[in-house]
């Protein structure tokens, strides 16, 4: 356990070393502060360290002309020098960069349009992307109808996991959602989440895991066995609290293991703590998540394997 958490910890520490050296000096203030200053600020989403260390991939979000909403696009800094480089520039929604294991990729999520082209992977559904640090079009990864939720990129850079939603009707409603179909419903109707796997080299895709859950986040094992998900009975926000759990799926066998049952949560300050922030150790024999509270402090806890055999406990 402590070699475990030794190793995430240094892993973190290098991780955000590279910022140490690429922040910029403080700006000096040259004039009082108005409401119009808002919105020139640029903020910082998610950033991604390539595996040389060379370069820093982000996402920024900034506000757009007019009456246009705030989204984000993805930019890409040089470690040494300084010198950023914007990669998407048609406000596109950029989310979770990633980088290939070999540098020479970055995936991310986004919502691209093309004239006269209706259909996924541009019909502004999300889908994955990469695009080389260099600039250049992105490419579509993904094509998938109505989009994809969230990826994770295996460690060899040969697979790619997505998250997909799958709407299902309880058996109550199915005959007057069918005869009307345009309409939004309040009950009965629940998007579930889907795991589904994508070979880059074939481009065959396979589905993995259909629990009739919503899948909230997911953390692939760098040896690529386990597949870690927080998932809730729907996909509603209140589910998230109390009723959110940690299921392992095993990539070899297909198995799930629900780590973090009812009695997990017993001797808890709340009953209605929300998990999150999934990280892996190196050797994915332990993997950390986050329980917070609303009136009490976040819990940090670990779920360690040894062989075949799993246990959970809080730091």
């Amino acid at each position: 356990m402590q070699r475990a958490l030794t190793t995430m910890l240094v892993f973190s520490f290098f991780a955000v070393l590279p910022f140490v050296h690429a922040v910029a000096e403080t700006p000096v203030r040259d004039h009082e502060i108005e409401p119009e200053d808002y919105f020139g600020i640029g903020t910082i989403i998610a950033c991604a360290v390539s595996p040389d260390g060379k370069y820093i991939a982000y996402t920024e979000m900034r506000w757009g002309e007019a009456k246009e909403k705030r989204t984000t696009d993805l930019w890409v800094v040089e470690s040494s020098t300084h010198i950023r480089r914007r990669l998407t520039f048609d406000r596109v929604g950029a989310r979770s960069p990633t980088w290939s294991p070999d540098g020479k990729h970055i995936y991310f999520t986004g919502r691209f349009t093309r004239p006269g082209d209706e259909k996924p992977p541009y019909d502004r559904s999300t889908q994955v992307w990469r695009v080389s640090p260099e600039g250049g079009e992105p490419f579509p990864v993904t094509r998938v109808k109505d989009g994809v939720n969230a990826f994770n990129l295996s460690k060899d850079g040969r697979t790619l996991l997505y998250i997909k939603s799958e709407e299902h009707t309880d058996d109550e409603w199915k005959d007057l959602q069918s005869k009307y179909k345009d309409l939004e419903y309040g009950h009965g109707v629940t998007d579930f989440s889907q795991v589904w796997s994508l070979d880059l080299e074939s481009w065959w895709d396979k589905k993995l895991v259909d629990e009739k859950r919503a899948i909230r986040e997911m953390a692939l094992s760098p040896d690529g066995r386990r597949l870690a998900m927080i998932t809730t009975p729907d996909d509603t926000l209140l589910t998230n609290e109390g009723w959110s759990r940690l299921d392992v799926y095993d990539m070899d066998t297909g198995e799930i293991a629900q780590l973090t049952s009812r009695e997990w949560r017993k001797d808890h300050p709340s009953p209605f703590g929300w998990l999150g922030e999934l990280a892996w150790s190196d050797d994915s024999d332990a993997l950390a998540f986050t329980i917070g509270f609303d009136g009490y402090p976040s819990e940090l806890h670990v779920a360690e394997w040894i062989g075949d055999e799993v246990s959970v406990l809080k730091l």
